[in-house]
């Protein structure tokens, strides 16, 4: 029976005074009960840290007694919980709220600063819907006199929590327009932050702003950003801070197909993560390294990483992680042809995905299931999801995920037959690509970052062919030649202009002094850790070497930021396009014809272009092709046997598919080749001539080896004069890759062979070795002797160096 049924029985029962007491004595004891029900706020003191837990939402309260114009340093270590601190006077008004979102790392600082004597409040929260609760620490710092800094820094304090508040509300709208917005506000609070004299918000902020450009495909500026927040967590020895920006690094290489890179950084940070006990670091590292293994073709590994992650993430109650796990999952097992299992691990990952409700994260979640339904014939579901993750990526402005979504979208329009819808989602997309690609300054992410997108170039090429036949658009002949084009020569024009770009060129010395002393330092350690490696060293010695190794190139490529954001000639490499089709037929003559090959998935095309005309042909599908390329490939280079009637018929083989389309269009004229993949290592000079029997192609027609017509257009368009005097031909011949080298002195310790191995032109991974290539050097003379000796620059043995030949004049 309820307390107010037992009164209305004593109302019946007793006497009206009798009654009236009763009531007072109950309404006594609820009072005294809840009183006692609220936990009492702790009393905070110098040097006596406490421990406590949030729990179920529920702030934690502490005070602190200060005297009039004192200031209390407030500090809370929040290792397993994401906290708010938030000040009260005596008389219980608001004074600051203070928290930056970031998770579980690093501790949050307040400024108490006292008008009057009293207690003051503070209570300590979790700050937001997806903060997270548990245990922390707080302690006081220091209390001291109150003076004008203190003011100054508790001003700025609190407009970078007004600032965070603006940031939330706007990360609610999740539009293209309101995360600009959010980044305008995370530079505010880089300054305010510089003003409270806080390293910390600053390097939080800065990160925060991190995250919004990756968020928008703005790869560079994302790594930037994220360089400079490591340099700084590592100045102040936060090593928690720094795993978790390495992690994000590593997650950009990753993004840009540089996947080995993206293992190594997250294995390196899964061992300092587990070395310092931190689980939320643990687990990102442990995802990230299952990403790269599945992104590297190895699923069963990813699989074994995933499910080592899941159990981490439930257990540290991080929600907004765990669908990440789930889809990952699932799209492993559908690698491994585990449809049923991959798809329930999909469907989990997209429903907790939409409970959580962060769309800025969910885009992905809806392609990578529609991907599933579409290969399974399930074409409507599979365009809803296409078409709702288009949507979300174009609301939040994340551009990776836009392209992707279009993609697909181009996909599911060509089998309906709509191939102008398809062409135009693919014409949107590509207008992406290009914006993503033109914000990229590192040439290593720009390149990595094309080569994740080459199937967008594919399939926008198959299906212009496809609608010139259909149509009879002679138009997209000519165009989807320029795509292919594009697609080839898109990074060779970018190395060409950035090597005409006068890098040095307005730069301060002292920047490009301590570049070239990083330099030098760099190839220095790596000497020393080759020669530990050679003999018998301490695991220990070899870590040490390689972190100071990963510390100087972090050095490297801040700086390299830096002498970049400084040079404003760099931004001529957004301007740089490969050539049309007119441009191209421009540089031919009437007596040759230029060949470019083209591999696809289901279908190639060989282009035939001359003077005045153009022409495409159908091939085999890029496997068929390869297949035979790297069988001749062998049979010419690496057949001991000397086989040749075997190689004669491959040859045939691959002749017929490769030169019998256009057999009466070549008869007798200079071939230009343009190559794709793995026929860029083909010979084609001894291919079978398709117009003369029993005779090779270098015996019926000249050839010349092209790495795309654009770049040749590119270099005779920017022509760089030779000086009048000096040599007019440079030549690097047999030079020394091997520690075995007989060049090199008998005797020699491995670190003296490994400093004549230094400046080797070679680009090998440690412990892979090249023999030498003795006969470059009878070539080297061979072509100088076609000169005078005042032509000709010949250097050869140790004098042909990665030194050389990058202080040497190539005009």
């Amino acid at each position: 029976m309820t307390i107010s049924g037992i009164l209305c029985q004593y109302r019946k029962k007793r006497p009206l005074k009798t009654t009236i007491a009763l009531e007072l004595l109950v309404v006594v004891f609820l009072f005294c009960a809840n009183a006692f029900s609220q936990e009492q706020p702790s009393v905070l003191s110098p040097a006596q840290p406490q421990r406590s837990e949030i729990r179920d939402g529920k702030p934690k309260q502490f005070t602190i007694q200060l005297l009039a114009d004192q200031t209390a340093t407030v500090e809370v270590d929040q290792s397993e919980a994401d906290v708010t601190l938030t000040s009260y006077d005596p008389a219980g008004n608001k004074m600051l709220e203070w928290g930056l979102p970031l998770g579980r790392v690093g501790n949050e600082t307040i400024l108490v600063v006292a008008q009057a004597a009293g207690n003051y409040r503070i209570d300590v929260s979790t700050g937001n819907r997806h903060a997270l609760a548990g245990k922390f620490v707080i302690r006081v710092n220091e209390i001291r006199p109150t003076n004008e800094e203190d003011r100054v820094k508790h001003r700025a304090a609190a407009e970078i929590t007004q600032l965070i508040g603006q940031v939330d509300r706007l990360k609610d709208n999740e539009t293209v327009a309101s995360y600009r917005k959010v980044v305008e506000i995370w530079q505010k609070v880089v300054e305010l932050s510089k003003v409270k004299k806080d390293k910390v918000a600053e390097a939080r902020a800065l990160h925060s702003m991190g995250n919004v450009f990756l968020d928008f495909g703005e790869i560079q500026r994302a790594l930037d950003v994220n360089l400079r927040v490591l340099q700084m967590w590592r100045e102040q020895k936060n090593r928690r801070f720094e795993l978790v920006v390495a992690g994000r690094i590593g997650n950009i290489w990753n993004q840009t197909g540089e996947y080995e890179k993206g293992l190594a950084i997250n294995k390196d940070v899964l061992e300092i993560a587990r070395e310092i006990g931190s689980k939320s670091n643990e687990a990102l590292a442990i995802g990230n390294i299952g990403l790269s293994y599945l992104a590297l073709g190895r699923p069963e590994t990813a699989i074994a990483y995933f499910e080592k992650a899941l159990p981490l993430y439930e257990e540290l109650k991080i929600p907004l992680f765990e669908p990440q796990i789930l889809n990952n999952l699932g799209r492993a097992h559908i690698a491994l042809n585990n449809y049923t299992q991959g798809v329930k691990y999909l469907e989990d990952a997209l429903d907790m995905q939409e409970r959580v409700g962060y769309r800025i994260d969910s885009p992905p979640f809806y392609i990578v299931l529609g991907k599933l339904y579409l290969e399974t014939g399930e074409t409507d579901k599979a365009y809803q999801l296409f078409q709702t993750a288009n949507s979300l990526a174009n609301q939040t402005g994340t551009l990776r995920y836009a392209v992707q979504s279009l993609y697909y979208l181009a996909l599911v329009e060509r089998g309906r037959g709509n191939l102008a819808k398809a062409v135009e989602d693919l014409e949107i997309g590509l207008k992406l690509i290009e914006k993503i690609r033109g914000e990229i300054r590192n040439k290593d992410l720009r390149t990595g970052y094309f080569a994740t997108v080459q199937n967008f170039y594919e399939l926008y090429t198959d299906l212009l062919i496809e609608r010139s036949r259909k149509e009879e658009k002679a138009d997209d002949v000519e165009l989807a030649f320029e795509m292919s084009e594009r697609s080839r020569s898109r990074s060779l024009i970018d190395l060409l202009q950035e090597a005409k770009v006068d890098l040095k060129k307005g730069i301060e010395p002292r920047l490009l002094e301590k570049q070239r002393e990083l330099n030098e330092e760099i190839n220095n350690k790596y000497r020393i850790r080759e020669a530990l490696q050679t003999r018998n060293s301490t695991l220990k010695q070899v870590e040490e070497i390689n972190e100071q190794i990963k510390e100087l190139e972090i050095q490297a490529e801040t700086l390299n930021v830096e002498i970049g954001q400084k040079n404003p000639r760099l931004a001529d490499l957004r301007s740089a396009t490969p050539a049309t089709t007119r441009d191209i037929q421009g540089l031919l003559d009437d007596e040759t014809v230029l060949l470019e090959y083209k591999l696809g998935s289901k279908r190639s095309f060989v282009w035939l272009v001359t003077q005045n005309s153009i022409e495409v042909f159908e091939l085999p599908n890029r496997q068929n092709i390869e297949e035979k390329a790297r069988l001749f490939y062998d049979l010419i280079v690496a057949d001991k046997r000397n086989n040749l009637p075997r190689r004669l018929e491959v040859s045939k083989a691959l002749s017929t598919i490769l030169l019998a389309p256009v057999a009466n269009q070549i008869a007798g004229k200079r071939i230009a080749i343009v190559a794709d993949g793995v026929l860029q290592y083909a010979p084609f000079s001894a291919l079978v001539s398709p117009t003369a029997k029993g005779r090779l192609l270098i015996e019926t027609n000249e050839i010349v080896m092209l790495p795309s017509a654009s770049v040749l257009g590119h270099l005779r368009a920017n022509p760089v004069k030779a000086p009048q005097n000096g040599p007019t031909i440079a030549i690097f011949a047999d030079p020394v890759f091997d520690a075995e080298d007989s060049r090199i002195a008998k005797g020699a310790t491995a670190i003296e062979k490994n400093n004549a191995l230094a400046g080797a032109l070679h680009d090998f991974r440690f412990g892979q070795t090249l023999p030498r290539l003795l006969a470059s050097r009878q070539e080297a003379k061979n072509i100088s002797n076609l000169l005078s000796s005042d032509k000709a620059k010949v250097q050869m043995d140790f004098q042909a160096s990665l030194k050389n030949i990058e202080t040497a004049d190539l005009r």
